[in-house]
């Protein structure tokens, strides 16, 4: 099963990543209704009710939807296999500026000050209720 612990992790890491660029969207969508946290279903897919519907951002769900059903794909899965899949976004909105500590410990000031600080958690869930999960921290947004 280290595999399905593998999708988790390219799950959450593709959805903080420029590539994807859903995070932006999801915040200001969030920030609108005053939500800062926020669970993304991934599998069953449903457009979380507490956001707005925005183009950009439902393009940028589609695509994390679509990325996970290839990632399981690649890797020998189904759906079948997975009872749920969830990105949860946790912006920290009241550290604004505060420095954040990296991997390697050196301290960095946030280079958007605007961005806020944010966790995203990968959670996948399998038919056998075994369940994977990795946590990001960020400091801002990649924008395209």
């Amino acid at each position: 099963m280290k595999r399905l612990n593998g999708i988790a992790h390219d799950l959450g890491h593709h959805a903080i990543s420029g590539l994807c660029g859903v995070v932006p969207y999801i915040y200001r969508a969030g920030e609108s209704k005053a939500r800062y946290n926020i669970e993304v279903p991934i599998y069953p897919f449903a457009h979380p009710s507490c956001l707005p519907h925005n183009y950009l951002l439902d393009l940028g769900l589609e695509g994390l939807r679509i990325f996970f059903s290839e990632l399981l794909t690649k890797h020998g899965f189904s759906h079948k296999d997975v009872i749920s899949a969830s990105l949860y976004f946790e912006f920290l909105r009241d550290c604004p500026n505060a420095p954040v500590v990296h991997r390697f410990l050196e301290i960095t000031p946030r280079p958007y000050e605007r961005d806020p600080i944010y966790r995203c958690t990968s959670t996948i869930i399998t038919r056998t209720n075994r369940k994977y999960s990795h946590i990001y921290t960020h400091m801002f947004f990649y924008e395209n």
